[in-house]
Parts: structure tokens; sequence; C-alpha cells
């Protein structure tokens, strides 16, 4: 256990592993949401609808799509978008990959925040 290359990966796994699980950009909490992506009690869990905006070009599109093929990008509407020439996306955390999907996107450069949606 003296080894310096057991050191340097088991530094390396903790570093990867704090980095991947920091979501600065979704601004709604993920710690309430079980490994399906629903939250609430047993009998009434529901799932967490998300809006991101990127811009209109079609590579962001492209981008976007291969992350997810769930993500419904929606080139008419900018309601949700503060910038000119930005569309919104649709998600929803309603299922096993929910965590790896926010984790793609918050990764992105031009992703600026993921915020729930409430449609009532």
């Amino acid at each position: 256990m003296n080894n310096p290359l057991y050191f340097i990966l088991i530094s390396a796994f903790a570093l990867c592993s704090c980095q991947s699980l920091k979501l600065e950009k979704v601004k709604f909490p993920l710690k309430d949401l079980d490994k399906n992506g629903l939250i609430g009690p047993e009998d009434g869990k529901v799932s967490i609808d998300y809006v991101f905006c990127i811009p209109s070009e079609k590579q962001y599109q492209d981008q976007v799509s291969q992350i997810s093929a769930d993500i419904k990008i929606d080139p008419n509407n900018s309601f949700f978008c503060k910038k000119k020439n930005q569309i919104a996306c649709f998600g929803n955390t309603g299922n096993r990959t929910f965590k790896k999907t926010l984790r793609k996107l918050n990764n992105l450069d031009f992703v600026e925040t993921i915020e729930s949606v409430d449609w009532e």
C-alpha cells in the first residue's frame, strides 16, 4: 500500500468523483430525487421537468440531441430564454439516466442554467 501509483490513482478517483457531483448550473435540488429521478411520498412520486436554453444554430441542437433523445428541442420556443437567438430545450428527471444527462448538459459551455419548470 506504499506504492505511489496507488496513491495517485486513489487521489485521481476522489477528485473525479467530487467534480462529477458538482452541477452548478442545475438550479433545482437533486438530493431528494430517488434513483429513478422521482421525488415525493411513495404514493405520489413525481419527476421534475426542466428547461435550458441554447444558441439556435443547428450545431448546438445536434450536441444536445447526442446527449439524450429524451430532450425536446423547441426551435419555436424562446419564451424561457433571456438572450436573443436562443431556443428552449425541455427535459425530465423521470428516468434512471437523469444524473448522467444533467451532468453532460452541465458541462456544455453554451448552457448557462438548467431550471425546473412548473407548468401550473
